[in-house]
């Protein structure tokens, strides 16, 4: 009997050390999940005279890869390209 309750308690500290490592890992996973590798541009266009200018399409191209992103720009002007790689642009 005594045996059988050793055996029982040390199960128990079995699933407690797992549900803990289980709940650390858990607690981990949306910090390393919401860092980001992607940058972004944005910006506003304009005329000489300080006017937005709407649906003007904007080129951006990675110089070192030579990928091209193009946007265009909403009804106040500004445009915003997103999901760029860290690089010269």
């Amino acid at each position: 009997m005594f045996t059988l309750m050793r055996s029982l308690r040390s199960n128990h500290r079995f699933e407690f050390w797992i549900m803990t490592g289980c709940l650390i890992w858990f607690m981990g996973v949306p910090v390393v999940m919401a860092q980001q590798y992607y940058g972004g541009l944005t910006g506003t266009i304009t005329d000489s005279t300080g006017a937005v200018l709407a649906g003007v399409t904007v080129k951006v191209t990675n110089l070192s890869k030579g990928t091209v992103t193009r946007v265009v720009s909403n009804e106040v002007g500004i445009f915003r390209a997103a999901n760029l790689l860290p690089d010269t642009y």
